[in-house]
């Protein structure tokens, strides 16, 4: 019986672990346009740099030239950065 729950506790685990990673990676984030702001941070925002879905909670923002831009990474802002500066 104890082997089971501990078999059962890995698993959730893992399960867990897997699920995050899965989010992370296949997710990123967009401009937020004309939508006031509601305190959700579990909402799903397309990335305007490399178009990846993400959840905004992990979002990296940058207020740019009066705008709110939310990322999925720090990479991906600083090449949103550096192609607007050319």
């Amino acid at each position: 019986m104890i082997k089971l729950l501990i078999i059962a506790g890995i698993a959730y685990f893992g399960y867990k672990k897997l699920k995050s990673i899965a989010l992370r990676e296949g997710t990123m984030s967009r401009k937020v346009e004309g939508k006031p702001d509601s305190g959700a941070d579990d909402v799903m925002i397309q990335d305007p740099f490399c178009k990846t879905w993400f959840s905004r909670k992990d979002a990296v923002h940058l207020h740019f030239e009066g705008e709110d831009y939310y990322f999925c990474s720090t990479q991906c802002r600083d090449s949103f950065l550096a192609s607007r500066k050319s």
